[in-house]
């Protein structure tokens, strides 16, 4: 697995395939799991073996995933894992300036992606009442509106990014059975300037 963020990003067919639910979906299960079968995926997502194997091998195509081993009597029994550690996709690529498609593409992940955390922000707050007090106090949702410069607000996503890592870094140094997956989401973005008065 490589430890890097590098995607294809010029690939518009890579960006696309990632724009999927389902793919998203996997993508999430190979980061709280080592790997994964097509059989115990569909198992975990409520979808069949054969719909997980199409969608594990689209990723694969596309060079985001890899097979563990080849262990297995068929292919829906071969093991997956991630072939990244992380995938970033930024929303500008230089020499993507004309690439109309690209920009599409990449577009159409980004919503997937959201609608995707949306989705999981939703089912944490139907689930939050089972949780311990511990863990609902751990939870931490900020919402700010500031004037800033570009520059500025891309110092604060590396400043973020940076603290971030940090803290991934601590906690995987010092595995405990107390540990469950989380999710972290940092957006930061322009906000629509109010309207002037007439």
């Amino acid at each position: 697995m490589s430890s890097g963020t590098d995607i294809p990003n010029r690939d518009v067919a890579a960006l696309r395939a990632l724009a999927h639910p389902t793919r998203l979906a996997i993508l999430d299960l190979l980061r709280t799991c080592d790997n994964l079968t097509a059989t115990r995926c569909g198992e975990l997502l409520g979808l069949s073996a054969k719909t997980c194997s199409y969608h594990l091998h689209v990723l694969a195509r596309h060079g985001l995933i890899e097979v563990a081993s080849e262990a297995g009597a068929n292919q829906r029994e071969h093991p997956w894992r991630r072939a990244y550690d992380e995938l970033q996709v930024p929303l500008t690529e230089p020499g993507t300036a004309g690439n109309q498609q690209w920009h599409d593409a990449a577009d159409g992940l980004l919503e997937a992606g959201l609608q995707h955390n949306y989705g999981l922000l939703l089912h944490a707050i139907g689930e939050r009442r089972s949780w311990s007090q511990q863990w609902q106090s751990a939870v931490t949702v900020h919402t700010r509106t500031a004037a800033m410069t570009a520059e500025q607000l891309r110092a604060w996503g590396l400043a973020v990014e940076r603290v971030t890592r940090e803290h991934l870094d601590s906690a995987a140094a010092h595995p405990s059975a107390e540990q469950r997956p989380v999710r972290l989401v940092v957006y930061g973005l322009p906000h629509p300037a109010p309207p002037t008065q007439a």
